[in-house]
């Protein structure tokens, strides 16, 4: 929008599509029946940022690229995110 111009209240620039949200989860490796979850603690500030996880069966600690789990979308046009 140029400095010289206002927004008008009546005008409608919100656009509103439907989407469809998924749980991402990763599979342990180790055990592959359980699941890896995020732990509190610190983040490695490596290039990417890499997060402890921790198995929810066996216990197997590992640091992954991502927040698991995480929600993920997608519309019906496009794919967004790690689907």
């Amino acid at each position: 929008m140029r400095q010289n111009q206002e927004h008008k209240p009546g005008e409608n620039n919100i656009e509103r599509t439907p989407v469809t949200m998924y749980k991402v989860s990763y599979r342990c490796p180790l055990c592959r029946k359980g699941y890896m979850e995020t732990q509190a603690g610190c983040v490695a500030l490596s290039d990417p940022p890499q997060y402890p996880a921790k198995c929810n069966i066996c216990g197997e600690k590992r640091m992954l690229n991502n927040i698991y789990p995480h929600l993920d979308h997608s519309t019906k046009n496009n794919t967004y995110g790690t689907n």
